[in-house]
């Protein structure tokens, strides 16, 4: 996944955080994530299935599937587009987006989320390109005692 999809899907969680309606389930799904050898047959054998939707939700009994795209030059996959026509099948909506604020109005459109929005507000988001700081890395920052 591309850094600018990385954000907008972080900016889309970040909305959820703040404007889920009650009642909302909804996660992100890593079942895209390209598993080699044995690892990759283990998960394939356990259910993993490629092509399931970035975002998925579940309001009052309804299944939602959201592909989130980039802006520019990005298409759903084969196998994306396959895993829509399943969810279509069984009942779900699903939609297929480019970039946040597109997201943002499909989820306010299907009713998910609390107000509304003209373009995407900004908020606070995590600095993804930091490592973490541990307590172990802090302790052999600190200052030593003054005697």
């Amino acid at each position: 996944m591309r850094r600018d999809e990385q954000r907008d899907h972080i900016a889309l969680v970040a909305h959820l955080r703040r404007r889920a309606k009650p009642g909302l389930v909804y996660f992100h799904s890593p079942q895209g994530a390209h598993y080699q050898g044995r690892q990759g047959a283990l998960f394939k054998a356990m259910g993993v299935r490629p092509g399931v939707s970035d975002l998925i939700f579940l309001h009052k009994g309804t299944f939602f599937a959201l592909e989130l795209k980039r802006l520019k030059d990005a298409r759903a996959t084969a196998l994306q587009h396959q895993f829509l026509l399943d969810v279509r099948a069984a009942g779900g909506l699903t939609a297929v987006c480019k970039g946040l604020d597109e997201a943002l109005a499909q989820l306010e459109d299907w009713g998910l989320v609390l107000g509304a929005t003209e373009f995407a507000l900004p908020l606070p988001l995590p600095d993804i390109t930091k490592p973490k700081r541990t307590r172990a890395g802090m302790a052999a920052k600190a200052k030593p005692p003054i005697a």
